[in-house]
């Protein structure tokens, strides 16, 4: 596999500038021809844009050279009683969480689309994005007030990777050959954190300022 080193050292010696192409992915023919003009596509787009995959991967069945299609898989990993529940491989979990099902069968229809048209892909289990999660869901500082709520007990855990190594592992993986036709869970073991452990690393940081807690509870 490369090292961040090589992908780094790989970036630095491109030569020509990189292109940006505006334009509705309604547009086949335009999204045909920019799809010919590369070997690797890594699809970003939030949740409200899964189903737009189809159109790109009709594109990708007329262009015919795409080597690895990557897909992030903007869903986390659930801790139940304080463990690990993991929705990882949605086109083969029997019994999925009842919090998302319409978001899982989007899921199934695009994997299913990207298998019956045999496009080589690689799947990303990210996990929660670190840096937004910790500050817009767990900190929430657009909130004036001098107490931080504590979901739960606080002790359940969460995988936070942060966004810049999200970017750079997904570069290698994506480059990769061993990750073809797999589903790659990013998931480093210092980063499985829960939220106590996080106040905790929170206090050393901002020594002097007082914050207290409110524990909101399980309905």
């Amino acid at each position: 596999m490369h090292t961040e080193d090589t992908v780094i050292r790989g970036l630095e010696s491109l030569t020509e500038p990189c292109s940006n192409e505006t334009g509705e992915l309604n547009e086949h023919e335009k999204v045909v021809a920019i799809v010919q003009e590369v070997d690797i596509i890594i699809f970003a787009l939030a949740f409200p844009q899964v189903l737009d995959q189809l159109k790109i991967i009709d594109a990708i069945k007329v262009a015919g050279n795409i080597k690895t299609y990557v897909i992030f898989k903007h869903f986390h990993e659930w801790l139940p009683r304080g463990s690990f529940h993991q929705i990882l491989d949605v086109k083969r979990t029997g019994n999925p969480s009842t919090t998302f099902p319409a978001f899982l069968e989007k899921k199934r229809k695009v994997r299913s689309a990207i298998e019956a048209a045999a496009i080589p892909y690689t799947f990303v289990s990210l996990n929660c994005c670190g840096a937004y999660f910790v500050k817009y869901y767990l900190l929430c500082p657009h909130e004036e007030r001098d107490h931080i709520v504590v979901y739960g007990s606080g002790k359940a855990k969460a995988v936070l990777n942060y966004e810049e190594d999200i970017a750079m592992t997904t570069i290698m993986m994506a480059n990769d050959p061993r990750t073809c036709n797999r589903v790659v869970i990013y998931r480093p073991k210092e980063n499985i954190v829960s939220q106590l452990e996080l106040l905790s690393f929170g206090r050393r940081k901002l020594a002097g300022v007082s914050l207290g807690f409110t524990f909101r509870r399980k309905n």
